[in-house]
């Protein structure tokens, strides 16, 4: 079983990775170019969990906003992720990479295959292993989870050990990009005061894939230009 439709966008302010934008789970032989797959297939066709009620809470006397406002600024400069996208329990794709100032490179691996991006303010562009770098046909993401967080509807504590603290942010599923209305709940973990972990989820015909993603210092901070 194989991600017959695949398209990723770039999570955590443009270049973290990503959710699946579409999550039709399949049979497929061949179907290991993610490259054409992210190209070839539409977002519009997301169906995300929401919710309108307030993030869950435990009892806490820390106010968790400004927290997770300085953590977000903390971000701005750059950070490396790690992310993995798991679909009805099973990890399907993995990703990696920096981002650097308003642009991302990043590694995608599924079965297997792995195909390298760089994603611009104005363009996407992947390499599949071996071979050339491509211009995709497709806009970049203009989903940034990071702005979702930015402008949160509610936020939760959900655990607090005086050094982990895990928060349920109620987000825009617009602004995320899982969804055309309503909310979404994001988990954040935040260690020390920085952003260590992002978690998400969206249903699909009744599929369900789950993103999470650990986030860090930046590996490679050389700015990013696009390659062709």
């Amino acid at each position: 079983m194989l991600l017959s439709e695949l398209r990723v966008r770039p999570l955590l302010g443009g270049a973290a990775l990503a959710l699946l934008s579409v999550l039709a789970v399949g049979c497929s032989s061949d179907d290991t170019n993610v490259a054409a797959n992210n190209a070839d297939s539409a977002s519009s066709s997301v169906v995300a969990p929401s919710s309108t009620a307030p993030a869950s809470t435990i009892v806490t006397t820390i106010d968790p906003a400004p927290l997770l406002q300085t953590a977000l600024e903390s971000l701005a400069a750059g950070y490396h992720f790690t992310s993995t996208f798991v679909v009805n329990g099973v990890a399907s794709l993995t990703g990696e990479g920096d981002r650097v100032g308003d642009s991302s490179r990043f590694v995608l691996t599924q079965n297997g295959a792995s195909v390298a991006y760089i994603v611009t303010p104005a363009a996407t562009y992947a390499q599949p292993a071996n071979g050339e770098w491509q211009l995709l046909d497709t806009p970049p993401a203009a989903t940034d989870p990071i702005t979702a967080l930015n402008a949160p509807a509610a936020i939760g504590v959900l655990a607090d050990d005086g050094t982990s603290l895990r928060l349920r942010v109620t987000v825009s599923a617009l602004t995320l990009g899982v969804g055309a209305t309503g909310t979404t709940d994001v988990e954040v973990v935040l260690k020390n005061g920085a952003i260590t972990e992002v978690d998400y989820a969206t249903i699909k015909d009744g599929n369900v894939a789950s993103v999470a993603t650990l986030v860090g210092a930046v590996v490679d901070a050389t700015p990013i230009s696009a390659p062709i």
